[in-house]
Formats: structure tokens, sequence, C-alpha cells
């Protein structure tokens, strides 16, 4: 049916969408769980495609709206009856995040799911160099070993404890460093 105008045609859009809501609603939920692998790929794609320009877009308008933003962050926490918007997403984290903190390293780090595990149990539970194992250290600090990686060729090297880790990036990764403060630890 040939439309009259533009405004015409957006007038019976928005009839019909009125009119079959509940059936297009029905008809997306089934389209999107059917097709949310693709539609993911491609939202990544498009994103690798145009990174620059759309964190460049998002920097923008966060300079653009910094009082509108501040003021529906404001608007939010003191329309938070008891703070309950606030503890569902405590609740939330806290429910998800022991699996969630590894499944971000790992693809933080490139390893394959489960990654972490094989390479904890490679290590027999423990830390690649002071050899707590991942038990006490959890009891200790209420956190896991960190995925230590080589910063220059980007390769998993182990699992450490954060000590351990931070240690190691003090010293730059670098072995004659590490020799020369055995050696210093040695003499005094």
């Amino acid at each position: 049916m040939p439309y009259k105008s533009p405004e015409h045609k957006k007038a019976n859009g928005v009839a019909y969408r009125k009119a079959n809501k509940q059936r297009l609603d029905e008809y997306h939920k089934r389209y999107v769980a059917e097709h949310k692998p693709q539609m993911l790929a491609a939202g990544r794609k498009y994103y690798a495609k145009n990174k620059a320009r759309l964190q460049e877009y998002s920097k923008q308008y966060r300079l653009d709206h910094a009082e509108s933003i501040k003021a529906k962050a404001k608007y939010r926490r003191d329309n938070d009856p008891g703070g309950l918007r606030r503890a569902r997403k405590r609740a939330s984290y806290h429910k998800h995040k022991e699996g969630a903190g590894i499944r971000k390293a790992e693809r933080n780090r490139g390893m394959p799911l489960g990654g972490f595990e094989i390479m904890l149990r490679e290590q027999d539970n423990r830390c690649g160099i002071c050899r707590i194992t991942q038990e006490e250290y959890i009891a200790q600090s209420k956190k896991r070993f960190a995925i230590d990686h080589c910063h220059t060729k980007g390769h998993n090297r182990g699992l450490l404890c954060a000590p351990c880790n931070i240690a190691i990036g003090l010293l730059r990764d670098d072995p004659k460093i590490l020799r020369n403060a055995i050696k210093y630890l040695k003499e005094r």
C-alpha cells in the first residue's frame, strides 16, 4: 500500500506496532535467543573495526554530558530506598564473584576456559615461587593466585601469590636483577 507521505508511513508503523505489541515482543525474544551467538560476534567485529572512533565518541559524550551524568547518579543514590539497588548489586556480585574473577583473568590472558584450574593442578595447588598453597593464601589474604605473564613475549608463565608476583614485577622481570638481589641478601 503506497503511503501519502513519510509521516503517514510512520504513523501507520506506530499503529501496527501498538496493535501487535505482544506478538512482536515474543518474536523478538525468540529471534534474539536463536541468533545470540551471531549477534554477539557481529557486535565484537563492529567494535574491533570501530574501536578508536567508539572510544573517542564515548569520551566526548562523557565530557559533554558530565553534569547530567553526575545528576543522574546522585538522583539514583538519593532515591534508593534503604539501599535496595546497591544491596541487590552487591548480592549478585558476591554470588558470582568467585568464578567471574577467574573467567575474566583467563579471558584477559588469552587462556582457554578452565585454564586457571589446569595450571593450578600442574603446580600442585602452590605458588610457583614461595610454594604456599592456594587454600593457605586465600585464608590469609582472601585473594586467589595471580596469573603471571611475560610482559615482553606475552605468554603465561604460571600462578603466583600477589607478593611473589609484585616482587617479580618490581624486579622488572629481569633474572640479572634477581641474581643481584639474591647475592645482596646472602652477603648481608
